[in-house]
Parts: structure tokens; sequence; C-alpha cells
């Protein structure tokens, strides 16, 4: 397959005539393209001096953190990759929703936790440079002025799954409203459960920032939760899609 970043990077010059952009797209694309789902990470703007994401710098060759400038930023989306990867593969292998198994003990993802995030999508909405947060009105109207942009760079990623990283039981505050202003056709996404919808085999989960934690620091259990992630609805959808296939 021709590399599907260098058509990032193509999509990136052209931007750049109006904006002086970070850099985003694929971790590692070989990994990637090989993956069982293809996972993005939807974000809302680059911290600090990160900008030049994708692809993965030659000092960070196996990926992101575990450390950064939050503690639980990488770890939480690391740990959100393995608990999704598993949960499909286990799926698909099983046809059954009953999937529960050792892989998901708090001892092993804790273990994966400490290990570099790669093989994902990894995009921005704000291409250019961020402070600690933004307004979500601003936000917003970003993703509306820059959706011809960002639509093109989502078809070019692919996804089977879009982790829209913001703040959920807000929907004044939600990655998932900056999708749905992106690409009009997630208007029309089929709620599966509380945080994951579904349009045209694409799966949408509208989660939290990986900056944030509970007091226990961690986020990926509520994944398995039967009203979350391990929905039957969702299962069920999984099983039709067959991404495998």
């Amino acid at each position: 397959m021709d590399s599907i970043q260098k058509e990032l990077d193509k999509l990136f010059i052209k931007w750049n005539k109006s904006y002086i952009l970070s850099k985003d797209g694929i971790l590692d694309e070989k990994l990637y393209w090989g993956k069982i789902p293809r996972i993005v990470f939807l974000l809302k703007d680059p911290h600090g001096d990160f900008i030049n994401i994708a692809p993965l710098p030659f000092d960070c060759k196996e990926g992101y953190g575990p450390d950064g400038s939050s503690y639980w930023f990488w770890r939480n989306l690391r740990s959100w990759q393995y608990v999704i990867e598993n949960i499909v593969m286990q799926v698909l292998k099983s046809k059954n929703v009953n999937i529960l198994t050792e892989e998901f003990s708090t001892k092993n993802v804790e273990k994966i936790m400490e290990t570099p995030l790669t093989g994902v999508g990894f995009m921005n909405i704000k291409k250019l440079l961020g402070e600690s947060s933004i307004d979500w009105s601003v936000l917003y109207y970003i993703a509306k002025r820059d959706a011809s942009f960002l639509r093109k760079e989502l078809k070019l990623l692919n996804p089977h799954i879009i982790f829209c990283c913001g703040y959920q039981d807000n929907p004044r505050r939600s990655n998932f409203e900056c999708l749905k202003i992106i690409d009009p056709k997630f208007k029309k996404a089929r709620q599966l459960s509380y945080s994951v919808y579904e349009v045209d085999g694409t799966l949408a989960i509208d989660w939290w920032h990986p900056s944030s934690h509970d007091q226990n620091g961690i986020k990926w259990d509520q994944l398995l939760n039967k009203e979350q992630f391990c929905h039957p609805k969702v299962i069920e959808k999984i099983i039709e899609l067959n991404w495998d296939n």
C-alpha cells in the first residue's frame, strides 16, 4: 500500500497556505494498516511544542509515552487502545457477547499502560499550537471552518473506530459534537449504547479526555461496562461488521 501519511502530508501543505499547522496522522503506518480494528483518537488541539506528531520521530520510534506533560494522557490512550482491540479480537473470534477474560484484569492492563502508544491514528481538530485548554465555542468554530480538510484527513485514516476524546456527559463539550460538524453523516449515527454510535460501518465512542482521571486513575474499566462498549448491541454490531474480512 502507498503511504497514506504522504497523502496526509500533501493535505497539510495545502492547509498550510492559510495556517501554520501541527502535523498529525498515523503512528507507525505499517502497524496501523494491519490492525483490527483501526483506531483513531480524535483530540482537541496540540499542547506546547508537541507539533510534529506523525510519523513517529527518530527519537520516539517505539511510540509515545507512558510519560508526558500529563501523567495520564498516554497511559489512558494506551489502555483504551488495548482494551478495545482485545474486545474486538475476542468478539470476532468467539462470536460471543461474554468476552471478559484475564486480559482485562487490572494487573494486566496496568502493565500495558506502561508501554508506548503506537499503531493508531492521532488527529487534532485544532492544528495550531494550544495551551492546556481551549474554549469549546472556539473548537466548534474551527471544526466548522476546517471541516473539508478534517473530513479529508479522516477519510485517509479510514478508521473502524473513532475515539472522540472530549468530556462525556456534557453535550456542549464533546468531540463527538465536533465530529458531527466535521462529517455530517455522524448526525445520523445510530446510538448503540450510552457512549457508542455507528454509521456506515464506523463506530464512534463519545469518551473522556485522556488527561482526565477518576480517584483510581483509570477509565479503561468503564469500557467493559455493559452500558458502554460491551453493550450487547455494540457486540452484535461488531459481529455484523466483521472487520476481519
